[in-house]
């Protein structure tokens, strides 16, 4: 008859590649002598509460010890002539089956017993692919498919190109909450504890400041200043006409001839225009 250990309790993520399994068996007879003794006749795997019956590890040579020791079956790259996924490890019906086979040619009482059975499983944790995308006038560090082991993290670093700022941050779908503002140039996405996919969008804007007047202008315009909302409320060549007006009416704020003017009225004959 078979002694059966099972509902060892193993909880593994999902995605989990095995790699070997090991059993460890403290084992004794009350005899071990060529006479009379016991060595083993059946080690093996349950799968599902199914005996595995490929892979029989007994070891038919040695004889039980008369005190308890530990004898080893598996090896950590050893799938014991089966596949395995992480449900067949955390199914209560996996686990180990022992019989064994009394040898020599003497008679009278013999018993033995197994005082103790462990399991070891081998295996590689899955990995998750977070992709992340950046919008135009931007970066994410890393860009792309990032992979990222179960149960740790990563980083991204989003960065907004010169005059523009980060203007969004989408999650799984979901948008961050931040102020999104022009002060907002670099910022990070932290996950932690990755235990799925996922997606990052970043999105950028242009800086804009007074009246909406966009940043890269300014810049073009008063390329040593530092305050371009002030620069955008000045009228530095004194035509009367603050930046933010001359660069709705498509002229130069540093250039006294460069002004918005009415040369000419014509009237339309016939109409009231």
């Amino acid at each position: 008859e078979r002694l059966v250990a099972t509902s060892f309790g193993f909880a593994l993520p999902a995605g989990s590649t095995i790699r070997g399994i090991v059993v460890d068996m403290e084992r004794s007879a009350s005899h071990a002598t060529p006479a009379r003794h016991y060595t083993d006749y059946e080690v093996l795997l349950l799968k599902g509460g199914a005996v595995s019956a490929a892979g029989n590890h007994a070891d038919p040579v040695t004889r039980w010890p008369t005190s308890p020791t530990n004898a080893q079956y598996g090896a950590a790259d050893d799938l014991w002539s089966e596949s395995w996924t992480a449900a067949d490890i955390a199914d209560p019906g996996f686990g180990v089956a022992v019989a064994a086979a009394r040898g020599g040619s003497g008679g009278g009482a013999l018993s033995a017993a197994v005082d103790r059975v462990a399991i070891t499983v081998h295996y590689d944790l899955p990995s998750y692919d977070i992709v992340a995308v950046a919008g135009p006038n931007g970066n994410v560090s890393p860009l792309g498919t990032v992979a990222v082991t179960y149960g740790q993290g990563t980083n991204f670093v989003i960065t907004a190109m010169a005059h523009h700022h980060v203007s969004a941050i989408i999650t799984n779908g979901v948008p961050v909450p931040a102020a999104y503002d022009n002060s907002l140039a670099a910022t990070n996405s932290l996950w932690e504890n990755v235990t799925a996919t996922g997606t990052l969008v970043a999105a950028f804007a242009e800086n804009c400041w007074a009246y909406g007047t966009p940043e890269t202008w300014l810049s073009a315009h008063y390329p040593a200043t530092n305050d371009y909302n002030a620069a955008a409320l000045s009228d530095t060549d004194g035509d009367g006409m603050a930046a933010w007006e001359e660069y709705i009416a498509g002229t130069a704020p540093t250039d006294p001839a460069s002004s918005f003017a009415i040369t000419a009225v014509d009237r339309i004959v016939g109409s009231n225009v």
